[in-house]
């Protein structure tokens, strides 16, 4: 996942540093969390996986959804190869009273990268789901109004 920054200059304001509370790994997982949660309608659902396994840690956010080893997906990454958002097909088109109307790709057969981009079926789903943010600053305010808000409460109840 690309860099998010979280905007905490507000803080500064306060008696004390921070320095030490961004620290603090729950206060950082706190904020991935919540980082995860805005990112949700953005991450494309078809079963739910990605969103499912999503693991928070201090630093960043891992979706590791496997699958079946593909031709897409030799290694069974589903979740890079719907981060990145490419079609991998046979590319036979289906032609239809000669308009194209799709592709087809048989079982068994070679797919290979296309220029295409993955349909999502979710309204907001989309490749690279994380940079939703940087294209949204409302969604970003919204996390940086949350990280304001819990560390100064984490600062307030420590002293």
């Amino acid at each position: 996942m690309g860099n998010i920054n979280v905007d905490l200059s507000d803080l500064n304001k306060l008696s004390i540093s921070t320095d030490n509370i961004l620290q603090d790994t729950k206060v950082r997982v706190a904020i991935n969390n919540f980082i995860a949660k805005v990112l949700d309608p953005y991450v494309p659902m078809d079963t739910g996986q990605l969103s499912k396994t999503v693991k928070v840690l201090p630093k960043s956010l891992v979706y590791s959804a496997k699958g079946k080893p593909s031709v897409q997906c030799p290694d069974g990454d589903y979740a890079h190869y719907i981060y990145e958002g490419t079609v991998y097909a046979s590319n036979i088109p289906i032609i239809q009273n000669g308009v194209l109307i799709g592709w087809y790709s048989p079982k068994g057969e070679a797919k290979h990268k296309t220029s295409r981009l993955m349909k999502y079926h979710t309204p907001l789903g989309r490749s690279h789901w994380d940079l939703a943010l940087v294209d949204n600053p409302n969604e970003m305010e919204k996390i940086n109004i949350f990280a304001r808000k819990f560390i100064e409460s984490k600062i307030r109840t420590k002293f």
